[in-house]
């Protein structure tokens, strides 16, 4: 009896389970496609949070631009800052005014100032009330004269103005935004501005204005 003959080898392509092997391949390409949809998503969240860390960062700029350009500075006598302090210069270099601007100093009632002993030094305010656009005031120390805390009576135990540092400054600028300038420039939040200070003494002085040549921009 013969043997039933062998069929047919199903060799080369023909023999490829093509079922199998396109449900591979489908895994595959679904696999590539939720890779690169993965890092589409990502690069558009980067992206996304960078433009939006830049436009807080030019909303920022925009907000404090003018008080960017509103400034203070001392004169000393003989151009030292060892020396005495002569005149107090305040700037505003913006093409709007400034308004309710007042400086703080801290100065020693008996007419010296105590560094190391904070405590036994005084801070007190000087109104200057508007500085308009392009504008410089200055006040000489000479002329300043300290009062109670109404700035209505002379002072009864300081007879005049002491040796002194300047602490800060602070503003509203046009958007009524109230700021304060020391060594860093600072935005104030509704409760500071709100908050009322126990003054013992008030500074009061003649200031002088003058015009500033170089306005709008910070000085080259």
């Amino acid at each position: 009896m013969r043997s039933p003959r062998p069929g047919p080898h199903q060799g080369g392509w023909r023999g490829i389970d093509w079922v199998k092997w396109g449900t591979v391949f489908g895994i595959f390409a679904g696999v590539i496609t939720l890779l690169f949809t993965a890092l589409a998503t990502y690069y558009q969240a980067a992206v996304s949070r960078d433009q939006l860390e830049q436009s807080q960062e030019d909303a920022q700029r925009a907000a404090s631009a003018q008080a960017q350009l509103v400034n203070y500075w001392m004169q000393f006598e003989d151009g030292s800052s060892d020396a005495s302090v002569t005149e107090i210069h305040v700037v505003n270099r913006s093409l709007d005014p400034v308004n309710n601007v007042e400086l703080a100093l801290t100065f020693g009632e008996n007419g010296t100032i105590h560094f190391e002993d904070a405590e036994r030094d005084v801070l007190a305010p000087m109104d200057l009330a508007t500085v308009p656009p392009c504008t410089q005031k200055v006040v000489r120390v000479a002329d300043i004269e300290v009062r109670d805390a109404f700035g209505e009576s002379p002072a009864p135990n300081v007879f005049v103005i002491p040796e002194f540092r300047m602490d800060y400054l602070t503003f509203y600028d046009r958007s009524s935004v109230q700021w304060r300038r020391g060594p860093v420039l600072k935005r104030l939040s509704v409760k500071e501005s709100l908050e009322v200070k126990p003054w013992k003494y008030r500074l009061v002085g003649p200031w002088t204005s003058s015009a500033l040549e170089q306005c709008g921009s910070e000085p080259k």
